[in-house]
Formats: C-alpha cells, structure tokens, sequence
C-alpha cells in the first residue's frame, strides 16, 4: 500500500494513523508544513519500506520517534531544520540503506 500526501500544506501527523493502514509500506508526505513528529507515530507500521518527510519544518526528532520499523529501507528527511536529535530515536535498522 502506497499513501502519497505531499505538497498539501499537512501541518501534523496524526499518532494513530499506522493503526488504520496496518500494510503500508511507503509513505510519501514530502514538501508539507509539518513541525514534529509525534513519539511512536510509525509504532504499528511494521511493513513500512519508505518514508519521506524531505522538505518540511521538522526541528527536532524525539526519542522512540522512528521505532518498531523492522521493513524500513529508506528514510528522508533533508531539507528540514533539524537541530536536534533526541537520544533514541531512531530503531536498530537492519535493512535501511538510505538516510
């Protein structure tokens, strides 16, 4: 499953979205307004492949926001201002090659 949201002023993610799309696998919410991401947002997104949230207002990743994605393979998140990364925020990626 394929959700494509980019480019339509999105300013949040809403924490229970994974719950409703348990099989998907590659999020493109890209060139929106987004400011954070809400700890465990992708917690029940275990198919997920790609996410790419390039081009938002990200400043800071808190800790366990990128957690529980065994599946993942490629994250995007240039061209944001990210100051800070939280201790713990990213999961053991065994098959991500793409940062």
């Amino acid at each position: 499953m394929v959700l494509w949201l980019e480019d339509n002023n999105i300013t949040a993610i809403d924490v229970q979205f994974c719950k409703k799309m348990p099989q998907l696998q590659y999020l493109y919410i890209h060139d929106n307004q987004i400011s954070a991401i809400p700890v465990n947002t992708f917690e029940d997104c275990e198919q997920l492949y790609a996410i790419n949230l390039r081009n938002n207002k990200i400043s800071t990743l808190e800790s366990f926001t990128f957690m529980n994605l065994p599946s993942l393979q490629s994250l995007i998140l240039r061209e944001n201002n990210i100051s800070y990364i939280e201790k713990h925020a990213f999961g053991t990626f065994t098959d991500l090659y793409r940062l």
